[in-house]
């Protein structure tokens, strides 16, 4: 076991059999862990709209004709002479910490979890943002005390970022850095393997070896494209109970990946640094095929998750032809940036289906949107704004607070802008403000423009973007500062 000192240190795998599940000699189990999600009630959209990163994996792992494709490419299938890659398969259950009963704990969730289910699993594996590594650490260590010969993994965009600050004061035994599909699939086998030995030979990760020394993999070079991969949808029914009630299906907005990464280098996001300024994309042609699938589930409201969807002028025309010849009543959303948005391109995608676009506009303030390589002029922002009004498609307006050099004149700039130019918006009737938050990998994090103040002494958790804000009896703002610039 380990000590204080060294968090993770591990046993040796010796038989990997005492992970087989107990429906099959030949079937590991796979646990995945979802974040708790910051909202007052989790519903049926929340599901729907949470499951993009663990049902990518999930869909994967339980699609036996990619791993196989996959294991030949990555030359894992020679460790498995004695027993063929084609005689086992994945049983992945999801633990969703958002329906854990209000007052119990996270371990005493997971503890009773495990014991009800009876899973005994090969991996526990957690994706988790920066505001959400406490809940992470929790698991961890609660993974370690009921499986401590499984292995630890650990995703999403912090870690993958700063991977081995996190292990380093955790119990997980490896981080993932960016997508992760291919390199979760590659340590599995590994492992299978190898043991915890094999682990140095998966690129793509952090690891702590024995005595608890972290090492950082070379990067993963992806030997299939995003069209080869399983929908993500195809795991829905691991994330929500009633996936077959048609009627719910058709009311409720589903969330479809299109691509990863971003070309832009705007000083607070941490996008480029995440994807190492790779750009992975799925085909019109594939991201259709997986809507008109959720279509004969019933669905008819997707929204497409890539914050440039638009980069491609091509593949979007091709996209909108593909819904035009469906002749389906398909309604849809995309991300977008004022630069790439025309009056035929946003006509045309209205006639295919699209009712809503979410901007990100970030300051109605131009002097301080030109320090933050932005690149967008806020005359290209309203006339956007003007032309969805004209064609009736309703629009969301995305800005940020507590950016570098952003005083109180500098914000109101912003609040008149808005009064100015209020978004069309007739569906969710908001605008989206955050607290821009120097997250590791971000500009404004490495040139410590930003800095956290007053966090909580021993926690892990970076402050979410969405600032608490309450009212007290004489109207006053009552809220927690955690930024400074």
């Amino acid at each position: 076991m380990d000590s204080p000192e060294n968090p993770g240190g591990r046993p040796l795998l010796r038989d990997p059999g005492k992970f087989l599940s107990r429906d099959s000699d030949r079937i590991y189990s796979i646990l995945l862990v979802n974040p708790s999600l910051d909202t007052r009630r989790y519903c049926r959209e929340d599901h729907l709209r949470t499951y993009l990163s663990l049902g990518t994996l999930s869909s994967a792992l339980r699609d036996n004709g990619f791993i196989r494709k996959l294991a030949r490419l990555s030359g894992r299938t020679a460790g498995f002479a004695n027993h063929p890659i084609d005689d086992f398969s994945f049983d992945i259950r999801i633990l969703n910490l958002s329906l854990k009963p209000k007052g119990q704990g996270t371990g005493e969730f997971f503890e009773s979890y495990v014991k009800e289910s009876g899973i005994h699993p090969l991996l526990i594996g957690m994706t988790a943002t920066s505001a959400q590594l406490d809940e992470a650490r929790k698991i961890g260590d609660v993974a370690e005390v009921f499986f401590p010969e499984a292995v630890r993994l650990i995703g999403g965009p912090h870690v993958s970022v700063a991977p081995s600050d996190f292990l380093r004061q955790t119990r997980f035994h490896a981080a993932c850095r960016g997508e992760g599909v291919e390199t979760f699939l590659d340590l599995l086998l590994a492992f299978l393997d190898q043991g915890f030995e094999g682990l140095a030979g998966v690129p793509g990760i952090d690891f702590k070896d024995a005595s608890g020394k972290t090492h950082s993999n070379p990067p993963r070079r992806f030997l299939l494209d995003l069209n080869d991969y399983p929908f993500p949808s195809e795991s829905l029914d691991l994330f929500l109970d009633d996936i077959h009630d048609r009627d719910k299906n058709s009311r409720d907005l589903v969330y479809i990946l299109a691509g990863a990464g971003c070309p832009h280098r705007c000083v607070f996001c941490a996008q480029h640094a995440i994807h190492r300024g790779r750009i992975r994309e799925r085909s019109a042609e594939n991201i259709f095929a997986e809507m008109k699938t959720l279509f004969e589930k019933g669905f008819r409201k997707f929204a497409l998750v890539q914050e440039t969807f638009l980069r491609d002028p091509g593949r979007a025309d091709r996209f909108c032809s593909l819904i035009e010849n469906s002749q389906l009543p398909w309604e849809w959303t995309i991300e977008a940036r004022a630069d790439q948005l025309t009056f035929d391109n946003l006509s045309r995608m209205k006639q295919a289906g699209l009712r809503f676009v979410q901007l990100g506009v970030e300051s109605g303030d131009q002097d301080l949107l030109d320090t933050l390589r932005k690149n967008i002029h806020l005359t290209q922002v309203i006339q956007v704004r003007n032309w969805c009004e004209e064609l009736r498609i309703d629009t969301a307006f995305y800005l940020l607070v507590g950016l570098p050099k952003q005083g109180w004149q500098s914000i109101l700039r912003s609040a008149i802008f808005l009064k100015d130019h209020l978004p069309f918006n007739r569906i969710t009737r908001h605008i989206s403000t955050a607290v821009a938050i120097p997250y590791p990998g971000t500009e404004i994090y490495k040139g410590k423009t930003v800095r956290l103040v007053g966090m909580p002494e021993g926690s892990l958790n970076w402050p979410g973007r969405n600032c608490q804000v309450a009212v007290d009896e004489s109207g006053a703002f009552l809220g927690q500062n955690f930024t400074e610039t």
